[in-house]
């Protein structure tokens, strides 16, 4: 037996928009995407995470490579389960500056965006908060989904 769960978000106060999900009795989830193919839902859990030091080396991860491309500028690619974590797939992914150690870093910032053409792949670009040039700094990304 399912059951139909449906979610809305309020935008502005006046549009709604919701999406309609499918829960069987297992608990397990799909949604309906374009084109008429269903992806299974994982509500939020984090999926895959890296820590990378700052000369673009992995400390530790679910099966990851990762690597400095220029100063502050990093990629870092991910193995199963996490073989297409683009935006577009309902992935989402998040990157913070962190010492790896105690203590605490420089005031810095980064960002984090799907990589060119590896549907695997994070690139990460970290700045200075100070003057917005390029900082290399060790940084812990994960994947939601």
């Amino acid at each position: 037996m399912k059951k139909l769960i449906a979610t809305f978000v309020c935008a502005a106060g006046f549009s709604f928009a919701g999406n309609v999900v499918a829960q069987n009795d297992t608990g397990a989830s799909t949604a309906d995407a374009p084109g008429g193919v269903t992806y299974p839902l994982n509500f939020g859990s984090v999926q895959c995470t890296a820590s990378v030091n700052s000369d673009g080396t992995a400390v530790s991860g679910r099966a990851i490579e990762s690597a400095r491309l220029t100063p502050g500028n990093y990629e870092v690619l991910f193995r199963a389960p996490c073989t297409n974590i683009k935006a577009s797939k309902g992935y989402m992914a998040f990157v913070q500056p962190h010492t790896l150690s105690t203590g605490v870093t420089d005031p810095l910032t980064c960002t984090v965006a799907d990589r060119a053409g590896k549907p695997n792949g994070l690139y990460i670009a970290c700045f200075s908060a100070v003057d917005g040039s390029p900082a290399d700094t060790s940084f812990q990304v994960l994947v939601t989904r």
